[in-house]
């Protein structure tokens, strides 16, 4: 009998290493801010030099089985110990990137992930959790649960129904009612 496979990290950077998002479920491995960063640092100059195309690629760094997957100027970094299912990772990985691309209409780049990081940090809720629990693993149910989650408009319209201008119309004055209040 296996045990349940866990996630130690999930991490997005911009391409110059600078964190869009991240969580990071190992307290252990990752006890503060500093070693979370010189993680992140030795992630991005691992794949900055081995950097093939879009599709997933895994490698081990320092005992952690390392998922990824580069896009324009974002990369997606999905982590767990090198007794892993690279497989299973793989896998929760593609559910995150594939949740995100339906909610985000495939938009993603680092821009976009900025402007809807509430929506990012929800599907990453959604996905795993603080412990490195994976929780789902169908992107649509993902981008599902994640768009039930509050990301409508105020006539209840889900966020896969929305046109581009009612979504942002939406975005704008969900903005300016957190600012005011």
């Amino acid at each position: 009998m296996g045990t349940q496979p866990l996630v130690t990290s999930m991490v997005i950077l911009n391409t110059e290493g600078m964190r869009v998002c991240a969580r990071y479920c190992n307290k252990s491995l990752f006890p503060d801010l500093e070693s979370e960063r010189a993680f992140e640092r030795d992630l991005l100059k691992k794949v900055s030099a081995t950097v093939t195309g879009h599709d997933e690629e895994i490698f081990e760094l320092d005992n952690h089985l390392v998922v990824y997957k580069w896009y324009d100027n974002v990369v997606m970094f999905l982590t767990g110990s090198t007794s892993e299912n690279e497989l299973v990772l793989a896998d929760t990985l593609r559910t995150y990137e594939e949740g995100l691309s339906i909610i985000l209409r495939a938009m993603l780049d680092e821009k976009t992930l900025l402007d809807s990081l509430e929506t990012v940090l929800l599907a990453m809720d959604e996905l795993i959790d603080q412990e490195g629990i994976i929780l789902e693993t169908d992107p649509q149910l993902l981008a599902t649960r994640v768009s039930s989650g509050g990301v409508t408009l105020a006539d209840g319209m889900p966020l896969g129904e929305q046109t581009f201008t009612q979504a942002f119309q939406s975005a704008r004055d969900q903005l300016t009612r957190s600012i005011l209040s």
